[in-house]
């Protein structure tokens, strides 16, 4: 069966506007088979401590030459309950006036508190920088685990910091002082990845499991040997006893 949904353009992911209290995760423009309406979804996502109770956004489009032609002055969304690190507008569907649209960009952006505070942006959206893995600052596997079991095992990307927010080992884009995603607080994220640190901390793990080999290579000898005491005693039992039942 054909996906009903084609998909007509994105954004960049992870657009951002220094200081704003959202992030824009996510934002798909796509064509309904069964209808023929275009629809926008947007994915924002709360990088404040305030909790949002509302917003609003206001969508320029384009055709397929790049014309901009009707778009969207104010959809918005209500009744929300949004608190750091949770996103919404993913379900929502905002209806585009024209069917050619083929392209989009968002103007503006509205946020709402709960306390009925009001932020406002409008563009330009910036594109946040793409994650770099660990294994290309690093370049070793062994340093690689050993940042991991330092802060968290979801820990494979380098942290950095953008905007006025920062991102964690985990790809998580974060505001405040701890990861919304993997918990681990930003002080630990940044501090720990020192290569220095890591190799020092990696040796002492590593002659940790040797010594830990080394005792349990001799545990099991020990084991060993003891069986093999035990059953020569007993084969020695039963060939006195044998001796006892051929005498007699």
């Amino acid at each position: 069966m054909a996906e009903r949904f084609e998909r007509l353009f994105q954004l960049q992911e992870h657009q951002y506007i220094q200081g704003a209290p959202v992030l824009v995760s996510a934002g798909v423009l796509l064509k309904d088979g069964a209808t023929g309406k275009v629809v926008v979804q947007l994915k924002l996502k709360n990088v404040s401590k305030e909790r949002i109770k509302a917003a609003k956004v206001s969508l320029v489009a384009y055709d397929v030459s790049g014309k901009e032609i009707q778009g969207v002055a104010d959809y918005q969304y209500l009744e929300l309950n949004i608190v750091e690190g949770q996103e919404f507008g993913q379900k929502k569907a905002i209806v585009m006036p024209n069917p050619v649209t083929r392209s989009f960009a968002i103007a503006s952006l509205v946020i709402v508190f709960d306390d009925g505070r009001v932020w406002e942006g409008v563009s330009p959206f910036v594109g946040l920088p793409a994650p770099k893995r660990l294994s290309q600052m690093l370049k070793n596997s062994e340093l690689d685990e050993q940042y991991r079991i330092e802060t968290s095992p979801l820990s494979q990307y380098v942290p950095r910091e953008a905007s006025g927010l920062w991102q964690c080992a985990c790809g998580c884009w974060n505001g405040g002082g701890k990861c919304t995603e993997c918990t681990v607080s930003k002080e630990k994220i940044f501090s720990t990845i020192e290569a220095s640190y890591l190799t020092e901390q990696v040796n002492c793990r590593l002659e940790q499991e040797r010594l830990q080999h080394e005792a349990e290579v001799a545990r099991k000898a020990q084991l060993t040997a003891t069986a093999a005491a035990k059953r020569k005693l007993r084969q020695k039992r039963l060939k006195k006893h044998l001796e006892i039942v051929v005498v007699a």
